[in-house]
């Protein structure tokens, strides 16, 4: 359906009115689905997966908020800097709201954890020398950070905010899930590395006291997730059982 592509795709102004499911935010997000299941789903197995983000030439989904009251919005794309235009269906600025949704900011950390899975998946078969892949990750680490500095203070993780966001409690507990899953397994990945060289099996203990820092978070998520009653994405169990599994594999020390 070429959804990947849908604002070169469908560029033209349609000529007759659309049900609100067909429209373009609606479309991008049917696609930008389909990523996600993907990027999931790979297992963060390189080479399994379908879809990749240079193929995806649409913009991120905008702002819940906007998207529930029919306001056409310009967001950034993956691969470009913020370009920010946004109009009501009269053609007035509506500058005051924000620009990326929280499924926006999901997408762009599940790109994340994919990345970083797919390195850890490829570690095996390099032949650079483990400091050298540990040095790797340094950049990718400071990327992540830089990532999550973009998550504006109302998403940030916190008591108050899930209660600021009710109808956007699940994708909410996904975000921080999600968020927290990628430091773990920056961490998995720099055990596995140390691993592989008798030289830098002291700085274990540093990459499993790190693991569990992001897997205490998940935990306290998932507990307040079960008290308030909130319905929760089903990859958040995986998340969670990632934190139990990890524990149990290395050891809490």
């Amino acid at each position: 359906m070429s959804l990947h592509i849908y604002d070169e795709a469908y560029g033209q102004p349609h000529t007759t009115a659309l049900n609100k499911l067909l429209s373009p935010e609606a479309m991008r997000r049917l696609a930008w689905a389909v990523f996600f299941m993907d990027a999931i789903c790979d297992a963060g197995r390189h080479g399994v997966h379908t879809v990749t983000e240079e193929a995806y030439h649409i913009q991120l989904p905008c702002d819940e908020t906007a998207f529930a009251r029919g306001i056409e919005m310009r967001t950034e794309s993956l691969k470009r800097p913020n370009d920010l235009e946004i109009l009501s269906p009269t053609g007035q600025i509506a500058s005051d709201l924000p620009v990326l949704g929280v499924s926006a900011h999901i997408i762009k950390t599940a790109v994340f954890r994919r990345r970083l899975l797919h390195f850890k998946s490829r570690i095996k078969y390099m032949t650079i020398s483990a400091d050298a892949m540990l040095q790797t990750l340094i950049p990718m680490e400071s990327d992540l950070k830089a990532l999550l500095a973009e998550i504006p203070p109302d998403l940030v993780y916190s008591e108050d905010n899930l209660y600021v966001h009710p109808e956007r409690r699940t994708a909410y507990i996904l975000l921080h899930a999600l968020r927290h899953n990628c430091f773990i397994m920056l961490a998995e990945t720099r055990i596995i590395i140390c691993g592989k060289d008798s030289g830098l099996q002291d700085q274990n203990t540093i990459w499993m006291r790190d693991r569990v820092r992001h897997a205490y978070p998940v935990a306290s998520i998932v507990s307040d997730a079960l008290r308030l009653g909130i319905v929760c994405d089903p990859w958040v169990g995986a998340l969670a059982y990632t934190c139990i599994e990890g524990e149990l594999g290395w050891g809490v020390r």
